[in-house]
């Protein structure tokens, strides 16, 4: 997945973001703050409490970046028998009616959205500082 918007060499909530930059980097690999944004929402087909599932996985059982995350309960995650595990994706998807990657957009557009208040908000409290 590509990083959205640029990365500032001050990075106090992990990576700032700039409105309008255009499609530069990778996103780095790992990033447990996005972790725990994905675990804030409950599983999107059921309303449960969620897991963060990595959709890309990059073979020999390896994560995909965590970028790649969807919020699933455990039922729609692993356990049950019409889970993203038992069933694979494309199975996953057509059963649902869904498209993962979809899912996997708005999440990240919301915590882009959320970077994007918070650095807003550090910087009316340095405005007011002066």
């Amino acid at each position: 997945m590509k990083r959205l918007l640029t990365q500032t060499k001050q990075e106090p909530y992990g990576c700032q973001y700039k409105p309008g930059a255009k499609l530069l980097k990778d996103f780095p690999d790992r990033d447990e703050d996005y972790l725990a944004f994905v675990r804030t929402f409950p599983c999107f087909l059921c309303g449960k409490k969620s897991v963060a599932h990595h959709v890309d996985v990059n073979g020999l059982g390896t994560k995909g970046s965590d970028y790649s995350c969807i919020n699933l309960c455990n039922n729609h995650h692993t356990i049950g028998k019409d889970s993203i595990h038992a069933l694979g994706l494309i199975e996953f998807e057509n059963r649902n009616h869904i498209n993962v990657d979809h899912v996997q957009n708005v999440i990240l557009k919301e915590y882009i959205r959320e970077l994007w208040r918070r650095q807003c908000t550090e910087m009316e409290k340095d405005v007011r500082n002066v």
